[in-house]
């Protein structure tokens, strides 16, 4: 928590996630939709999703997404530590029988996205191509099991 005298004109604009995805637009002269996304550890594919959309729809003409994660406090480590959710090994195994826990890391990456067309034109290094699936898809019916009365 913050103490109210340390406040100052600026300090509300470092603690909003909204208002730093928007100054950094504004610093790189982006424009268009400008988004913080918080969806846990989804986040960034989340952003990248949110692009690509951005993107089909024609509502931009390229489109960066990526992700942040600054450990600036031990209030995370204390929280997740009293929920028992840290790995007790300090190691990560994702998808592991031998999983314990998570592990908390900083990380940042941005990728810069635009349609094919667009980056062969630009002349712009293509790492990677997709293209929606846009066929319908059936989706399976969902069964529920009958209610049980308890007691």
């Amino acid at each position: 928590m913050v103490k109210v005298r340390r406040m100052n004109a600026y300090s509300m604009a470092g603690r909003a996630h909204a208002i730093t995805a928007n100054r950094l637009s504004h610093f790189f002269d982006l424009h268009g939709p400008s988004m913080a996304v918080d969806a846990a550890c989804s986040s960034s594919l989340v952003a990248v999703e949110r692009a690509c959309r951005e993107l089909e729809s024609g509502g931009s003409r390229v489109a960066p997404a990526g992700g942040v994660d600054l450990l600036l406090s031990p209030n995370g480590y204390v929280g997740f530590s009293q929920a028992s959710m840290l790995s007790k090994r300090g190691r990560c195994a994702a998808f592991s029988a031998d999983a314990d826990g998570f592990v908390r890391s900083k990380g940042a990456g941005v990728v810069v996205l635009k349609p094919p067309a667009d980056a062969v034109a630009g002349g712009d290094r293509i790492i990677e191509t997709h293209q929606r699936d846009r066929r319908p898809r059936r989706r399976p019916r969902r069964r529920f099991l009958p209610a049980r009365r308890l007691g």
